[in-house]
């Protein structure tokens, strides 16, 4: 897959999960699907299937084990609990931590650094410097205690 289908998979899986959070009775699959459409129309050309596609394993990854992954962010931000953090926040660090503890082949680099674009483009002021505190000190802690090989 190229580095474009992952970069606009992983900003349609925010937009998704984003979406979620604020229309909880809608199901991924329309989330999903309402972002497709959405960015469709603005842009004029189709989203990728491959982007598609790796947004759908980064949602349903996100949702299935949101509990494993916000309690390993929450770790790394003791003073921000998740359920306290702006959205735009939460989910740039879910989906990010998502790949860097599932994902062990995923570069980490560009994944602190794709979780930082989209937190700066969708958060606030602080957005991006927090996320990239966050993701860069787990994943110097997660490479010292191993988790990545252990996952």
């Amino acid at each position: 897959m190229s580095r474009n289908a992952k970069r606009e998979g992983r900003q349609l899986a925010f937009q998704t999960v984003f979406e979620l959070e604020l229309r909880p009775g809608r199901t991924p699959e329309e989330a999903l699907r309402s972002r497709v459409a959405s960015i469709e129309e603005d842009r004029g050309t189709r989203v990728s299937a491959a982007a598609v596609r790796f947004a759908e394993r980064l949602v349903s990854g996100v949702l299935e084990r949101r509990d494993a992954i916000d309690e390993h962010v929450a770790t790394f931000a003791p003073a921000f609990p998740i359920e306290q953090m702006p959205v735009t926040d939460r989910v740039a660090l879910e989906l990010a931590a998502l790949e860097m503890l599932f994902a062990p082949k995923a570069p980490l680099g560009v994944v602190i650094n794709e979780a930082v674009e989209l937190a700066k483009t969708y958060g606030g002021e602080g957005s991006g410097r927090f996320v990239n505190g966050v993701l860069g000190t787990m994943a110097k802690r997660d490479a010292v205690d191993g988790v990545q090989d252990s996952k």
